[in-house]
């Protein structure tokens, strides 16, 4: 038997490679193909010169605020309030409508608290204001000569005082003759029909009963169940 004849491959010559075949140089020459040129912060990789860096921060500055002015919102417009159903209110108007409001109420809660003051209540209320009144006029000091202080002196009743009897009755007749004075007119006609309140007719009645006769029924109704019950006292007593 001869030599085995050797492989085609083996025939030819160790080719050398170049460097630029080397796998791990490949790796090395794409990734620094792939390598970014800029930073994070925004400027150029690398070397760079102080009024370069300069430069550069300054059109970084520029093109952020304008970004930043694009994504925010308009801040000189107004504010737009809403009410629950997201229709636009006018705060002037609606300040105003809350105003009127609450002033409504105040006066209201006024004239209920006068409604409940009697009639003397009110009148001394009122003297008492027009003393106030008056008082912001006259001076500090009073004098002897002060005709109200003389007045004050002579309406005081005083204990011991011989006529005591007679000023209180005096007082009280005046006090009579303005109630008179101020108390409207009484109804001075034909007696009125009774009514289950005992309301007097007012002073201009002319003495027509317009009723639907109601309270006649109501009161003769009334009067049948009182005489029915003193028959019945009357009646189981009969015999005592």
């Amino acid at each position: 038997r001869g030599p085995r004849p050797a492989p085609a491959d083996d025939a030819l010559p160790p080719q050398r490679r170049g460097a630029g075949d080397s796998p791990s140089r490949r790796n090395e020459g794409a990734a620094a193909s792939e390598k970014p040129t800029t930073t994070t912060s925004g400027h150029g990789a690398g070397l760079m010169s102080g009024a370069s860096f300069r430069e550069a921060e300054g059109k970084l500055r520029l093109e952020r605020e304008a970004e930043l002015a694009k994504s925010e919102p308009e801040k000189k417009g107004e504010t737009v309030y809403r009410d629950r159903r997201g229709r636009k209110l006018d705060v002037l108007n609606e300040f105003m409508r809350i105003e009127g409001e609450r002033e409504g109420q105040r006066r209201q809660a006024r004239e209920e608290y006068e409604w409940g003051k009697g009639t003397t209540q009110k009148r001394d209320a009122a003297l008492a204001q027009e003393e106030l009144e008056a008082a912001k006029d006259e001076p500090f000091a009073r004098t002897a000569d002060d005709p109200k202080l003389e007045k004050m002196l002579k309406e005081t009743i005083r204990d011991g005082d011989p006529m005591r009897t007679w000023a209180a009755q005096r007082k009280s007749e005046r006090a009579a003759d303005d109630d008179q004075r101020q108390r409207k007119p009484l109804y001075k006609g034909p007696t009125p029909p009774p009514n289950r309140y005992g309301i007097a007719p007012g002073y201009r009645w002319d003495g027509v009963d317009r009723g639907n006769g109601w309270e006649a029924k109501r009161v003769a109704y009334q009067a049948k169940l009182t005489t029915r019950k003193q028959d019945r006292s009357f009646w189981s007593s009969a015999d005592m």
